[in-house]
């Protein structure tokens, strides 16, 4: 998988967010799955996740804040 520069945009950061809360969930299924391999990333993957879910429903709802040049800036995200 080919590494990005950052994104550029709202919805390509949104975009970014989806993707990582994706991978969690893959991970989680394997670590269901495999529980004796991977059975002690589950805590790890909990709080990922839950920080995750959080920073997107804060994106969502507008309240989530960029820093931009050491200026805090507002991310309209649309909730699709």
């Amino acid at each position: 998988m080919a590494v990005k520069k950052r994104p550029q945009t709202a919805a390509e950061y949104v975009d970014l967010v989806d993707q990582a809360i994706f991978e969690l969930e893959e991970l989680r299924m394997a670590a269901e799955y495999d529980m004796e391999s991977l059975g002690n990333a589950m805590n790890f993957v909990d709080e990922l996740e839950k920080q995750m879910r959080a920073l997107r429903a804060s994106m969502a709802d507008g309240s989530y804040k960029i820093r931009r040049r050491r200026a805090a800036v507002s991310l309209p995200v649309s909730n699709d």
